[in-house]
């Protein structure tokens, strides 16, 4: 995951039977970065946080899906 990529945020709560559920779609990435907090530049870098874009109506949301605890991201493919 790198800036400029537009993502896609599931979460799924931790019980065993819950089912994962979007809870943000076509999401901007401002910003990605490495386990030690720098931005990722290289291809080798990893990304473990992001910025991302969300409007107003999206923060409730996405802040659901944090508090869940067990965020799934993807890229969507071009």
């Amino acid at each position: 995951i790198r800036k400029g990529d537009i993502v896609d945020i599931y979460s799924k709560p931790s019980s065993a039977d819950a089912v994962t559920e979007l809870y943000g779609q076509d999401l901007y990435v401002e910003a990605a970065y490495t386990p030690n907090g720098t931005e990722c530049k290289s291809p080798e870098d990893v990304a473990t946080s992001l910025t991302i874009w969300v409007t107003p109506d999206e923060v409730s949301d996405i802040n659901k899906a944090v508090a869940l605890g067990n965020i799934q991201v993807y890229v969507q493919s071009n």
